[in-house]
Parts: C-alpha cells; sequence; structure tokens
C-alpha cells in the first residue's frame, strides 16, 4: 500500500491498520504501518489526506500513554483540518476532522487530568458536530462531555 497513491483511502488504511496493530500488541508493526501513513500522506493528492498521519501517531502515542506526544500529533491533525477548511471551505467531511481532532484532544486533556482543557475541546468537539448536523457526530460529542460529567447544551 505505500507505494501506491490511492489518496485519502491509502492513508486512512494505514492509519486504521497501524491502530489496529498496537491494540493486538504488534508494537513494531504498528510503528512501521505509523511510518507508511507518514509516507503516503506526503503523496497523498486528497486534500485532507495528510490528517491521518499526525492522527497515526497520536493514536499510538495514545495508546502507549506518551500524552505530549498524543496532544502533539492531534494538535496537527487540529490545524491540518483547520488549514482544509480555510481552503477547500465548509463541509461535512471537514467538520467529521474537526470533531475527531477535538475528541482526540478531549481524551488527552481528560487523561492528563486537565479538566478544563478536555472540557474547552469537548465543546469544540460538540460545536463542529452541531454545525454539521450529523447525528452521530452530535452524540459523539454529547457523550463526550457527559464522560467529563457536564451537560450538553
Amino acid at each position: 500500500a505505500p507505494e501506491r497513491p490511492l489518496g485519502e483511502r491509502n492513508t486512512h488504511l494505514l492509519h486504521e491498520a497501524a491502530v489496529i496493530a498496537a491494540r493486538s500488541g504488534e508494537a513494531d508493526r504498528a510503528t512501521r504501518l505509523a511510518a507508511a501513513a507518514e509516507t503516503a500522506s506526503r503523496r497523498d493528492p486528497v486534500v485532507i489526506g495528510p490528517w491521518h498521519a499526525p492522527a497515526a501517531a497520536g493514536d499510538l502515542a495514545f495508546m502507549a500513554g506518551d500524552l505530549p506526544a498524543a496532544r502533539e500529533s492531534y494538535q496537527q491533525t487540529l490545524a491540518l483540518a483547520r488549514k482544509v477548511r480555510e481552503r477547500a471551505g465548509p463541509s461535512l467531511p471537514v467538520f467529521m476532522y474537526l470533531l475527531a481532532s477535538e475528541l482526540r484532544l478531549t481524551q488527552v486533556a481528560a487523561a492528563a487530568g486537565d479538566h478544563d482543557d478536555a472540557l474547552a475541546h469537548a465543546r469544540a468537539a460538540l460545536d463542529h458536530a452541531r454545525t454539521s448536523g450529523a447525528p452521530a457526530g452530535i452524540a459523539a460529542a454529547e457523550a463526550a462531555l457527559e464522560q467529563l460529567q457536564v451537560p450538553a447544551r
């Protein structure tokens, strides 16, 4: 897959494969797949495709308990999604990437014990979800707020 520039789908699949490998306890394979996602993202012709490389790195760092590395990677995903929104304009996929980035940052902040930061990211996620109108996104953001023991408004 890394040799075949299939666009976002390729980068996304490498990202997902890295996460699955990490969850299966295959740390070396997960690292190789995340690196392949990084390589693929540089050739990805889809404007949001590069989002998956830092998302994969962040997911692996989060699973390994490296919260500073996870936060840094997830901040990159958020910056990339914002850049795409500025370039391409608002769309459901862009709002879903913004939502996913904010939810990941919510998890990191909560795990680090930074309730205020977690709350800010969860509220931003809910704003993106509501703007998108996607019921699954709204439910995910509301669940994140609920986990922080804050009712969605």
